[in-house]
C-alpha cells in the first residue's frame, strides 16, 4: 500500500511538471520578450522613422505575447492615424532559424484616420511605400481594419460617419481585399480588390464599390511610370436586366434606360504619366449618360496639391438628360489643395445649340470667370465659399452681356432627399446681392431653384448687362426668382427711385414733335416692371413710372421669334404741355378740369427695327382736328425713321 501511494504522488509531481513547466516556459519567455521589447522600443521607433518616411511614428506602449503576437497600445502616426489598439503577428521559425523578422499579420482594431493628413501622408511616401514592397520578402502578409473611423470633417461629412471594415491579403505576388464600408444613415458599400505586383508596377483585374442601385468598378495597370484606367460606375439604375459585367465595351444606353436619377459612367479610358512629385493626365475619357467628356492636364504632389485641368463636355450628342440644348461645355480649372481649403481660378464656356425655333433664353455662348476662389468646410454650414471676382458673360445674337460679382460668399448645407441650400451674399457693383438657391443634386441635369435680392444698385452700372439701362440713371432695387426645371423661368420685380430717364428714342420724337425739351430728361420718383423670361419669350410686364408731370403705364414682350409686342400709355400733365408753344395750342382743346392727356402707343415688328404707331383715342382725335395733316405724317414719319 506505502509502494502504491509512493508511486501515486511521484506521477502527479511528473503531471503538475510536465504541466507547469511549459506553463512556467511561456511565462519566462513572455516576460524576456516584454523585457527586450521595452529595453528595445527607443531603437525599434528610431527604426521605423529611419525608413525615409516623412511623417513621425510613435508606437506607444508595447507588449509582447507568446508565441508570436505584439500588442500596441495608443500608437500614432502624426496627426493621420491615431491607433488605440493594434497587434501583428510575425513568423517565430524564421526569427529563430532565418534571424528574420517577418511579419505575417498586422490588425487596426478601432483606428481613427483623418483622411486629410493620411492623404498627405500617401502622397509624401508614395514611392518609399512602392519600394518597400518591392524589396519585402515573398510570402504571406495579412492586413486587417476592426471598425475603422475614417474622419472627411475637412470635406464637410460630420465626424463618426463613416466607418470600415477591411482585409488586405499580400500573398507571394497576388493582392486580394475585401471589406464593407458602413455610412450612417445609408446602406453599406462592398468592396472588393483582386491583383498583383509585378516587376514593374503593379495590375488589378477588380476594384469594385457595390450595393443596391450602386456598382462601380475598375481595371487597372502600372507599367513602369504609365497607369493606364478603365472601368464604368452605375448610380441608381432604374433597370434590373443591366448586369455590370456586361458593361465592359457597351453599346449606348437608350433613354427608356435611363431615369431622371440615373448616373451611368461608362467607357472610362485613362492614360496617366506617373512620374512623381508630378501625375500626368494624358488622357480622361469617360460618357456621362451616353454624353462624351475628356480631361487633361498636370497634378503636381508637393506641399500642397496643385492642378492646372482642362476638360471638355459634349451633352448635345446623345445624352438623354434633358441637356440637349447644350452642344458643348469647356473648362479650365487651376489651382491647390491644402489645409483642406481648396483655392483656384478657372473658367467654364458652354456653347448652346440653338436650333431654328430655339428658346429665347438658350443664348449663342455662356462663359463663366472665377478669381480668387476658395472653398472651406464651415462649422455651421457644411461649405463656405469665397469668391473674389465673378463675370458671368452671354452673347445672343452677337450682343454681348455681363454680370459682374464682387467678394461673393456662399454658405452650402445639405438638407433632405439629396437636396442643397445654398446663402449667398455679394457686392454686385456699388450695391448688393442676397439670396438662397435650392440644389436637387437627386437628379441629372440638378434640379435649381434660387430667390434673389438686389438692394441699391446704380442703374448705370448695368449698362453692360443691359443697353437700355445706358438710358436709365436711379438706383435699382428688385428681386429675383428662377427655376430651370421641369421647365426654363425666370421672373421678378424692379424697381427704380431718385432716377433720370435720359435721351429715350420714344420720349425723344415726342419732344422734337412736340417742341418738349423736357421729355429728353425726364426725373422721376419712381419706376415699376414686373419681368419674365421663358421659352415662349421675355418681357416687362406692369410698367408703371411717375414723375411729376409724366406718368407711364405698358409692357414691353420679345416673342421666342424676337418679334416685339408692346403697348405703352403716356400720361402729360398740363404744367408740362404748357411749356411749348404747339402744347399750349393743344390744351385749349380740352377743359382745364382735365389734369393730364393720354399719349397711347403701340410697339411691333423685329427686335432690331421696332415700329411705333400713335394709337387712335380721344386726345389724338381732337389733336388731328387741329393739326394740318401733314403734321401728323411728320411725326409718323420721323417715328418710322428711327
Amino acid at each position: 500500500m506505502e509502494n502504491y501511494l509512493k508511486k501515486y504522488f511521484i506521477k502527479i509531481k511528473k503531471r503538475k511538471i510536465f504541466i507547469l513547466g511549459p506553463l512556467l516556459l511561456v511565462v519566462i519567455l513572455t516576460l524576456i520578450g516584454n523585457i527586450v521589447l521595452r529595453c528595445s522600443q527607443r531603437k525599434i521607433v528610431d527604426a521605423v522613422n529611419n525608413q525615409r518616411l516623412a511623417h513621425e511614428v510613435s508606437l506607444g506602449k508595447m507588449f509582447y505575447i507568446f508565441p508570436n503576437v505584439i500588442l500596441f497600445k495608443d500608437s500614432s502616426l502624426t496627426k493621420s492615424l491615431i491607433l488605440p489598439t493594434s497587434t501583428i503577428r510575425f513568423a517565430p521559425w524564421a526569427l529563430l532559424a532565418k534571424r528574420k523578422f517577418l511579419i505575417t499579420d498586422i490588425v487596426l482594431h478601432q483606428p481613427i484616420v483623418n483622411s486629410f493628413h493620411f492623404g498627405e501622408f500617401i502622397r509624401d511616401n508614395l514611392q518609399t511605400m512602392a519600394s518597400t514592397m518591392q524589396d519585402y520578402p515573398k510570402g504571406d502578409l495579412k492586413i486587417s481594419l476592426k471598425g475603422a473611423d475614417f474622419d472627411f470633417s475637412h470635406l464637410g461629412i460630420k465626424k463618426n460617419n463613416i466607418r470600415t471594415d477591411f482585409d488586405l491579403h499580400f500573398k507571394n505576388d497576388a493582392i486580394s481585399g475585401e471589406g464593407v464600408i458602413h455610412r450612417t444613415g445609408e446602406l453599406p458599400v462592398r468592396c472588393l480588390l483582386n491583383g498583383f505586383v509585378t516587376s514593374d508596377g503593379f495590375s488589378f483585374e477588380n476594384i469594385s464599390l457595390s450595393r443596391e442601385n450602386l456598382h462601380i468598378k475598375f481595371w487597372t495597370e502600372l507599367n513602369k511610370n504609365m497607369l493606364q484606367l478603365n472601368g464604368f460606375a452605375l448610380l441608381n439604375s432604374p433597370n434590373e436586366n443591366l448586369k455590370p459585367e456586361r458593361l465592359y465595351k457597351h453599346k449606348a444606353l437608350s433613354v427608356e434606360q435611363l431615369s431622371e436619377k440615373s448616373i451611368f459612367i461608362l467607357d472610362i479610358d485613362g492614360l496617366f504619366n506617373v512620374a512623381l512629385p508630378w501625375i500626368r493626365v494624358e488622357k480622361f475619357n469617360f460618357t456621362v449618360n451616353n454624353a462624351p467628356m475628356h480631361v487633361k492636364g498636370n497634378i503636381l504632389l508637393s506641399d500642397s496639391l496643385k492642378f492646372d485641368m482642362a476638360s471638355s463636355f459634349y451633352p448635345a450628342s446623345r445624352s438623354g438628360m434633358n441637356m440637349d440644348k447644350f452642344e458643348q461645355v469647356d473648362m479650365n480649372l487651376s489651382g491647390n489643395f491644402q489645409n483642406g481649403i481648396l483655392s483656384s481660378n478657372g473658367d467654364v464656356n458652354i456653347y448652346f445649340d440653338k436650333k431654328e425655333g430655339g428658346d429665347l433664353h438658350s443664348s449663342q455662348r455662356l462663359e463663366i470667370t472665377m478669381n480668387d476662389m476658395a472653398i472651406t468646410p464651415d462649422k455651421q454650414a457644411q461649405w463656405k465659399i469665397n469668391l473674389k471676382e465673378n463675370r458671368t458673360s452671354f452673347w445672343n445674337d452677337g450682343r454681348s452681356h455681363t454680370i459682374r460679382l464682387n467678394d461673393m460668399q456662399a454658405y452650402i448645407s445639405s438638407r433632405e432627399n439629396n437636396s442643397k441650400e445654398i446663402n449667398i451674399t455679394s457686392l454686385f457693383y456699388d450695391g448688393e446681392l442676397k439670396g438662397k438657391m435650392w440644389l436637387d443634386t437627386d437628379q441629372i441635369p440638378f434640379k435649381v431653384n434660387a430667390s434673389l435680392d438686389l438692394d441699391n444698385i446704380s442703374t448705370q452700372n448695368l449698362n453692360e448687362l443691359f443697353d437700355d439701362f445706358a438710358n436709365v440713371e436711379g438706383r435699382l432695387f428688385g428681386n429675383i426668382e428662377f427655376v430651370n426645371q421641369p421647365k426654363f423661368s425666370l421672373h421678378g420685380g424692379l424697381n427704380i427711385q431718385q432716377g433720370v430717364l435720359n435721351d429715350y428714342a420714344l420720349f425723344t420724337w415726342l419732344a422734337d414733335s412736340f417742341e418738349l425739351s423736357s421729355l429728353k430728361n425726364i426725373h422721376f420718383q419712381r419706376a415699376d416692371a414686373y419681368f419674365s423670361v421663358d421659352a415662349s419669350g421675355a418681357g416687362l410686364n406692369d410698367i408703371r413710372l411717375e414723375a411729376e408731370d409724366v406718368k407711364i403705364k405698358g409692357h414691353f414682350n420679345i416673342t421666342e421669334s424676337s418679334l416685339v409686342s408692346s403697348a405703352l400709355s403716356l400720361k402729360f400733365g398740363r404744367n408740362l404741355l404748357g411749356q411749348s408753344r404747339k402744347g399750349k395750342r393743344i390744351l385749349k382743346l380740352f377743359k382745364t378740369e382735365v389734369p393730364y392727356l393720354d399719349f397711347n402707343f403701340k410697339l411691333s415688328g423685329s427686335q432690331d427695327a421696332v415700329n411705333f404707331q400713335w394709337v387712335p383715342s380721344d386726345v389724338k382725335t381732337r389733336i388731328q382736328g387741329y393739326i394740318p395733316d401733314f403734321i401728323e405724317r411728320k411725326i409718323e414719319r420721323n417715328i418710322d425713321q428711327k
